[in-house]
């Protein structure tokens, strides 16, 4: 088989496939970097946006994970030690957190950010100015707050 023939170049490319798989660095995930429609169960080990467009279900940020909601809306995450959600407006947009559990990481909320029903484990939620936490249940961890909206916050 000559290498200008097809199926050369077929067998390579999938040599290429097969290997970079084979060679990927342990503990890497694959995640949506850029999210604009729905997504659903991911683990975010690197950088994640959610803008007005996008929605995420069921997220489980880790070590060095940040998911940016800005304008978006993010359901049910669950932030681990050293994972971290920032939530605010973009393109006037709210940006959207509901029913987050914090298991060490931080949650941080500001201008145009709404974050509903999170439970706090252990970690900490910053609420800054122009930012809205309601339900908050703080069980153990930190909720630091600064010229912002708290309603409702449980301490357990």
């Amino acid at each position: 088989m000559n290498r200008t023939s097809p199926h050369y170049c077929r067998r390579s490319v999938l040599s290429l496939l097969i290997s970079a798989l084979i060679y990927a660095p342990p503990g890497m995930t694959a995640f949506t970097p850029d999210v604009i429609g729905v997504v659903n169960d991911e683990t975010v080990d690197g950088s994640q946006r959610v803008d007005e467009r996008g929605t995420t279900n069921n997220t489980h940020i880790i070590n060095h994970g940040q998911q940016n909601v800005h304008g978006g809306v993010s359901n049910g995450s669950l932030i681990e030690s050293g994972g971290y959600q920032d939530v605010g407006s973009h393109n006037n947009f709210v940006g959207q957190a509901n029913n987050t559990t914090i298991n060490g990481g931080r949650q941080t909320i500001h201008d145009g950010g709404i974050s509903t029903g999170t439970i706090i484990d252990s970690g900490n939620q910053d609420v800054y100015t122009g930012g809205i936490s309601n339900g908050t249940t703080i069980k153990g961890g930190n909720s630091h707050c600064s010229g912002q909206v708290i309603l409702a916050t449980v301490l357990q």
